[in-house]
């Protein structure tokens, strides 16, 4: 509770990547540029099965989208981060 996260699809079986942006405002307002691997995250709950998505950031910050709040990378670096999004940007040379 209270950690930061990226915008998130969740579905209950595995889909394509075009599967899933397509129809979806955020997506169709912005350009991706890479598709990462599968991250296997394992709750005491449910097991996740995880993928992220790079967009243009440049794309992203001239779209006018509500409910978003865009930080810099040193901002970022502050924020509180569930263990699945740590690993992401760790293994993404993000944060080192």
């Amino acid at each position: 509770h209270g950690l930061f996260d990226f915008y998130l699809i969740e579905t209950k079986k595995a889909q394509s990547i075009e599967k899933l942006v397509e129809g979806n405002e955020f997506f169709k307002r912005s350009t991706w540029s890479g598709v990462g691997k599968i991250y296997k995250h394992i709750l005491s709950h449910q097991h996740l099965m995880a993928r992220f998505i790079s967009i243009n950031s440049s794309a992203v910050l001239s779209t006018e989208l509500k409910g978003f709040k865009y930080y810099s990378l040193n901002e970022m670096k502050r924020l509180p981060k569930p263990v699945l999004i740590l690993q992401y940007l760790k293994d993404e040379s993000i944060l080192e």
